[in-house]
């Protein structure tokens, strides 16, 4: 009996495994909207702050859910997506990209004004 609720326990954890691998929706919406902007703006500033955004997005993809089917889910996204959704999303995402920026941004600083010091030399350049 016990090598049976094992069995199933361990069923459980590996669907839930499967499930945890799922990428977010709205990251998946985010990296969909940068890659067509990257694609289509004429502004070279738009273009870069899309591209940034993209590696951003992908990273997030990538740590929560590596080795998702990307390719189909932003075909897939993409093949649905209104001018209007694309706005939101791109604000949406903008938004959240900045903040972490700025967060980025505070960290540096703080690093600057207290240094950490690695256990061994780097090696110079």
């Amino acid at each position: 009996m016990k090598i049976v609720g094992l069995a199933a326990a361990a069923a459980l954890l590996a669907a839930g495994a499967a499930r945890a691998a799922e990428p977010s929706p709205a990251d998946v919406r985010c990296i969909t909207v940068a890659f067509l902007l990257a694609g289509s703006a004429k502004d070279d500033n738009v273009k870069q702050a899309a591209v940034v955004s993209s590696f951003y997005f992908l990273g997030k993809v990538d740590g929560s859910a590596p080795g998702a089917d990307l390719e189909a889910k932003i075909r897939d996204v993409a093949t649905k997506l209104t001018q209007a959704d694309a706005m939101a999303d791109a604000k949406r995402c903008g938004a959240e990209l900045q903040s972490r920026g700025l967060e980025i941004q505070a960290l540096g600083e703080r690093l600057k004004a207290n240094p950490v010091q690695p256990a061994a030399p780097l090696p110079k350049p």
